[in-house]
C-alpha cells in the first residue's frame, strides 16, 4: 500500500522513521507550500545549540502548491548553510564520509524548491540504503491514502515520542538534541544511521 510524504528540506529523523516503514511512496509536488513548515527548513546541532537553516523562497505563497515555490538566491544562501554545516558536523566522525558528496547541493542553483528537495532526498536514501519504489505527483488532486503524511509534521511543534540516542558533537555543552535533520544522524553514525532511525 503505497503511503502520501510531503518533500521536505534535509527531512528529520521522524520524516525518516515514517518513511523507511513504506515499501511504496508517492512525494506530493503539489501539496500546499506551508510557511515555517520543513518545505524549506531543517535543524542541525551547533556549536549554539540547536540551529535552524531556511532556504529563502520568492514570490508569494499564497495557497501555491510546492511545484511552483522559486527558490531565491539574492541572498548567499547556499554559503552560509555548507558553512553552517561545516562548523556543526566539521569535527564528526563521519563528516569525511559525505562532505564531498553533499557539498554539490550547496553550489549549483536549482529554480524549485520541490526539485531541489527531491534530489536531496535521493541522495539520502541512497546513503540510509534505503529502495523504496516512489512516484511523484501528478496532479493537485491526489487522493487522500490510508498512510498520508502531508500534514502531519510541523516545525510548531514536536511528536511527543522518544527517539534513540547516539553520540553527538556538542552533546557535551548542550545535551542530545533529538529530531534534527536526518544529516545529523549521518555525519554522527555514517552506515550505522538507519538503526538509530529505525
Amino acid at each position: 500500500m503505497e503511503a502520501t510524504f510531503p518533500l521536505h528540506y534535509a527531512g528529520s529523523v521522524w520524516y525518516w522513521q515514517q518513511l523507511q516503514q513504506h515499501r511504496e511512496i508517492i512525494f506530493d509536488r503539489h501539496h500546499f507550500f506551508q510557511k515555517q513548515s520543513y518545505h524549506n527548513r531543517c535543524y542541525i546541532a551547533g556549536p549554539n545549540g540547536k540551529q535552524l537553516l531556511t532556504i529563502p523562497t520568492a514570490g508569494s505563497h499564497f495557497k501555491r502548491p510546492l511545484i511552483e515555490i522559486e527558490i531565491s538566491y539574492s541572498e548567499p544562501w547556499q554559503k552560509i548553510h555548507w558553512n553552517a554545516i561545516k562548523t556543526a558536523y566539521g569535527s564528526s566522525p563521519f563528516f569525511e564520509y559525505y562532505d564531498y558528496l553533499l557539498q554539490p547541493f550547496y553550489e549549483k542553483q536549482v529554480r524549485f524548491l520541490a526539485d531541489f528537495n527531491l534530489q536531496l532526498t535521493q541522495w539520502l536514501m541512497q546513503q540510509l540504503k534505503l529502495k523504496p519504489a516512489y512516484r511523484l505527483s501528478e496532479t493537485p488532486a491526489l487522493p487522500p491514502l490510508e498512510n498520508d503524511y502531508r500534514t502531519i509534521f510541523t516545525a510548531k511543534k514536536e511528536p511527543e515520542i522518544s527517539f534513540k540516542r547516539y553520540p553527538q558533537v556538542f552533546e557535551q555543552k548542550h545535551g542530545f538534541i533529538p529530531n534534527l535533520s536526518v544529516l545529523d544522524t549521518l555525519f554522527n553514525q555514517g552506515p550505522a544511521a538507519l538503526d538509530f532511525i529505525k
